[in-house]
């Protein structure tokens, strides 16, 4: 593997190669979001149906990034600063998901009036509204992981904030026994009603963060290893991705699990409660997924940069366009649209993309402007 492919460290501190990720992972769960297959794209996405899916590593990445930016703008800011400003993006991010629940919900209240379309929303427009503001009753899917993200910038804050005092002890065992405690008792942790649910997926973050946080002594421990991180890098990767094929086929083709797999597999496949299991390989598949980004990062950037990088950097954006564009698709007659072969689904799906690309290239310069207001 020529050495001029690899990833030159910048002079900033953003490292590209998670923009990189982030931005296919927007890609992985947009497609995943139309919920229209068969189509070409299948195998690149897993249908959100995998023992790892997209969300994961959107997450995994985003407390990474939290982690990394807000140990540097605590020491440049002070943590008054630092809490003003996270605070007011968690309400802004909180205020788009009350907007877009509303306005999302009043269509749907809408069309079943209207042609009589079959929909969750409440029965009495007040009790819509009322759902809307308090986050409860009903959530539109794809646009609760705003009310997530809101909660996790303040977790996170707190979590940076022990770091800086060298509780990193304290964080994980904090951030675990609130995952351990929703898996015992779910309903007794439920903040609002969303499918992304906070008890269980903060750990996740919180994992993230203190990896950000910890990322040049993590990096240095990396390279005191005896082996070249080539080698490591493919020792993670080869096994990983076998791992994601094997799900693939057991998901998609019924493929039996040998009898010793299962004590790795266990629940593995239920995303609604996260298992330690899923966790684990999540955490695995990423780290041989930044590995390889990093060996490989000159031709990828070539092929891809142009549509990862620019989602990647304006996730929040892209994920809210996203589920605009879904919602419209959903609702247009003749959904799922059975008639059109895998072939042509996949280049809907391509084009989709295309158009998500084109609306946050014109409009992330002036959002980013209001959210960092």
């Amino acid at each position: 593997m020529p050495l001029h492919w690899r990833y030159a460290p910048q002079t900033s501190h953003r490292d590209l190669r998670l923009d990189f990720l982030r931005g296919y992972f927007v890609v992985v769960m947009s497609i995943d979001h139309l919920r229209m297959f068969p189509a070409w794209t299948l195998p690149f996405t897993g249908g959100g149906r995998l023992w790892v899916t997209a969300a994961e590593g959107f997450i995994l990445v985003s407390g990474i990034v939290f982690g990394n930016l807000y140990r540097s703008r605590a020491k440049e800011l002070g943590w008054h600063k630092v809490i003003a400003i996270v605070a007011k993006r968690a309400l802004k991010l909180y205020l788009l998901a009350v907007v877009g629940q509303f306005l999302l919900a009043t269509g749907d209240f809408i069309l079943r009036e209207w042609r009589g379309r079959p929909t969750h929303v409440p029965e009495a427009f007040q009790d819509l509204l009322k759902g809307s503001f308090l986050q409860i009753h009903f959530s539109y899917p794809y646009l609760d992981i705003l009310v997530l993200y809101a909660l996790l910038l303040l977790w996170g804050v707190l979590a940076v904030y022990l770091l800086e005092q060298k509780r990193w002890k304290l964080v994980l065992f904090g951030s675990f026994i609130l995952w351990y405690a929703w898996q015992q008792e779910p309903a007794s942790f439920a903040i609002f009603y969303a499918y992304f649910k906070f008890a269980i997926w903060q750990f996740l973050f919180i994992l993230g963060v203190v990896g950000g946080y910890y990322r040049e002594e993590l990096y240095q421990w990396w390279r005191r290893l005896p082996l070249p991180t080539w080698l490591i890098t493919l020792i993670l990767a080869i096994p990983a991705l076998l791992f994601l094929f094997l799900s693939y086929q057991v998901v998609y083709h019924d493929w039996p699990m040998p009898d010793y797999l299962h004590i790795f597999t266990d629940g593995i496949g239920n995303r609604q409660v996260l298992s330690l299991n899923r966790i684990i390989f999540a955490l695995w598949l990423f780290v041989a997924l930044y590995g390889l980004v990093s060996w490989l990062w000159r031709p990828l950037n070539q092929l891809l940069g142009w549509l990862f990088l620019l989602l990647g950097q304006n996730a929040l954006l892209a994920y809210l366009w996203q589920a605009v564009l879904t919602y419209m698709i959903h609702r247009l007659p003749g959904y799922p649209f059975e008639a059109v072969g895998p072939m042509l689904m996949g280049f809907v799906h391509v084009g989709f993309i295309l158009v998500l690309w084109f609306l946050v290239q014109q409009l992330h310069e002036p959002f980013q402007a209001w959210l960092q207001r």
